[in-house]
């Protein structure tokens, strides 16, 4: 093998993972955290957007920073999901960018719209879900569905209850809530606690539902799992394997779970609890098999929605530490499948996020993390293992920073379209980030 080949497979190794809060989410406007709770998180494309922040009450994180979302919406924002391409946004606004769109509006990247001509005749929507090629919409007294044509309300005149969460689980749409009952569009109420599915003409219970309210499904392995505030039949959390209960990995101890989100098998659950099983933890935790694990220290207070991207769980809602760092609503757990639980090492200060945009067109941004004062190496090489450009060779003090290269190498020259990778370099560590430059 060719010393080029060498070095660039050692460039191409991923750099060895731990398990560690990010300290980047401090309060605003000298950090990056929130100022206001999310009540929902989402990834579309390759960004992360928060709902129910106050202000714009939408928010697009890009890796880096904050962004508006065209203006936001006029009042908070309590749901999101992905349907025919758009990020669907549903809450308690009229109007999104500007544009009437009540409870209900879509983002296609670039502007808002409203679903649907006619107005909403419905209350909040507190969930949302697609199944099926429809979107569902749920909330104080209603599910609705969008077939793409009209919007159809498939809970009947009489039903009283609230529908805080939705979810496709066997190509049928799930409701959990706070309910006793649920009302059919045609008539007749059928009795079911907390918990329902929709078979495409009426209302069924799911066993014998759960004995108090349901926050939280999501999809976990083959089964569907729920959290919320009840006992029975698992404590804080239970799993539905389409025929019977059952309490994964023997529950939660605590006051509720609020939020459910599913990472390369794992479950991680969120809101306010302090243990599962014989493990301590700090209102957010991972399920791991059969065995809860902590994520570090966790956060000092409620954690409201949870999303994931890559190798990193995004969590949001009412603290302002995350593992005894300074993390203002919003905090990041890098790295979960590895380590989990682990401290992180006393020399780890180095972290890279993915250069952005990729393909780069004329010219990429290559963020670093720094967790402590370091000398770092900022280079760029070519799939020979050649150096293309050196973007930065100097000390630099913990924290964000972002190194932009224009396309053009050490000596002024547009460097061709083709693969490329990202390196930094500290006295303990080396991370490398690949991607593609295209003219």
């Amino acid at each position: 093998m060719t010393r080029a080949a060498v070095l660039l497979l050692i460039m191409l190794m991923p750099a060895a993972a731990t398990a560690a809060w990010w300290n980047g989410f401090a309060a605003p406007p000298t950090g990056q955290g929130l100022n206001g709770d999310p009540r929902v998180l989402h990834l579309y494309g390759d960004d992360l957007y928060a709902g129910g922040v106050e202000a714009w009450f939408v928010a697009r994180w890009d890796g880096s920073a904050w962004h508006d979302v065209d203006g936001g919406t006029d009042n908070r924002i309590d749901a999101m999901c992905i349907y025919d391409g758009d990020l669907i946004a549903g809450g308690r606004f009229t109007e999104a960018g500007g544009v009437t769109a009540e409870s209900v509006a879509a983002w296609d990247g670039l502007a808002w719209s409203p679903i649907g001509a006619a107005s909403w005749n419905w209350g909040y929507v507190l969930s949302l879900a697609e199944n099926e090629g429809n979107l569902y919409a749920g909330g104080t007294g209603f599910v609705a569905r969008w077939d793409g044509v009209v919007w159809q309300e498939i809970t009947g005149t009489g039903f009283t209850g609230d529908v805080f969460a939705l979810a496709a689980y066997d190509k049928t749409i799930y409701a959990g809530g706070a309910f006793s009952a649920l009302v059919n569009p045609g008539g007749g109420t059928v009795a079911a606690t907390n918990m329902a599915y929709w078979n495409g003409d009426e209302w069924l219970a799911v066993d014998g539902g759960t004995n108090g309210t349901v926050y939280a499904l999501e999809l976990h392995g083959d089964d569907l799992a729920a959290g919320g505030v009840f006992s029975s039949p698992g404590n804080l959390i239970a799993a539905w394997n389409g025929a019977s209960w059952y309490e994964p990995g023997g529950g939660l101890v605590g006051s509720y779970v609020i939020a459910l989100e599913s990472l390369n098998g794992l479950l991680i659950a969120g809101g306010d609890f302090t243990g599962g099983g014989a493990i301590s933890m700090t209102r957010i935790g991972i399920l791991d098999g059969g065995d809860w694990a902590a994520l570090g220290d966790g956060v000092n207070g409620m954690v409201r929605t949870i999303a994931v991207q890559g190798n990193a769980i995004f969590a949001g809602g009412a603290f302002d530490y995350a593992g005894g760092l300074p993390s203002q609503h919003m905090g990041r757990w890098d790295d979960p499948d590895v380590g989990v639980g682990e401290p992180l090492p006393a020399n780890t200060l180095l972290r890279m996020p993915a250069p952005f945009p990729n393909p780069a067109n004329p010219g990429v941004t290559i963020p670093v993390r720094l967790d402590g004062d370091a000398h770092v190496t900022i280079e760029v090489y070519d799939l020979a293992g050649h150096r293309v450009r050196r973007l930065w060779d100097g000390v630099l003090p913990a924290g964000d920073r972002a190194f932009t290269w224009d396309g053009t190498t050490d000596t002024g020259r547009p460097a061709p379209s083709g693969a490329y990778v990202a390196r930094a370099i500290t006295a303990t560590e080396t991370t490398s980030r690949p991607f593609a430059l295209v003219r």
